[in-house]
């Protein structure tokens, strides 16, 4: 309605036309600070290479160093990389939020795959794929997104997320970590990928 008004549209005899400002409020009509950009990969550098793990040996079958490379590759696109509680930033659309979940490859139905080009990823579909909940300043309607793993990039933000569950899902935010504690509840659906398994019991010799 604005850009029809006559006070808004251009006028070659004028040159003091209005120009329009918008600006993203909150609900108490306070100005939303603009989310951070999420960063670039660089072009040039390359990959610094993965220590190997001792429970992850590597099988000299005669093959090349390349083919190694390829499936080491190939293991770490299938892992999951990131835990319950990590804010985030979009990689594409750029909006913050954080992870209540997570599958080791996508699980939505062939028509969802569809429409949403999944196999146009670089992954596609075998990489896994993350249950998000949008900061609501970003992503208005409460929403919760199914987010593959190449378009996460972590942040560590200062306050706490916008989105009326995540006090259901987490016990508390830990600012100086940027990110949230999961309850217990949702930590039991989907346990650590990062937690070492308790040493085993020492036995008395009788």
């Amino acid at each position: 309605m604005l850009c029809k008004h006559p006070a808004f549209v251009a006028d070659k005899k004028k040159g003091n036309v209005e120009a329009i400002q918008c600006e993203p409020l909150d609900a108490a009509g306070q100005p939303v600070p603009a989310p951070k950009k999420a960063p670039s990969p660089p072009a040039t550098t390359p990959a610094l290479p993965t220590q190997q793990s001792e429970s992850d040996p590597v099988h000299h079958t005669g093959g090349t160093s390349s083919d190694q490379d390829v499936a080491h590759t190939d293991r770490e696109k299938h892992r999951v990389a990131f835990d319950l509680g990590q804010c985030f930033l979009h990689h594409k659309y750029n909006y913050r939020g954080v992870i209540i979940g997570f599958d080791p490859t996508c699980q939505q139905s062939e028509s969802w795959i569809r429409a949403m080009s999944v196999d146009s990823l670089k992954y596609g579909r075998d990489q896994p794929f993350y249950h998000v909940v949008p900061d609501t300043r970003d992503r208005p309607g409460a929403q919760i997104t199914y987010v593959a793993q190449e378009n996460i990039v972590i942040d560590t933000p200062p306050e706490p997320l916008q989105h009326p569950i995540i006090n259901e899902m987490f016990s508390n935010f830990d600012a100086t970590l940027g990110r949230y504690q999961p309850s217990a509840e949702l930590r039991a659906k989907y346990p650590s990928r990062t937690a070492k398994p308790d040493p085993p019991e020492s036995i008395e010799s009788n």
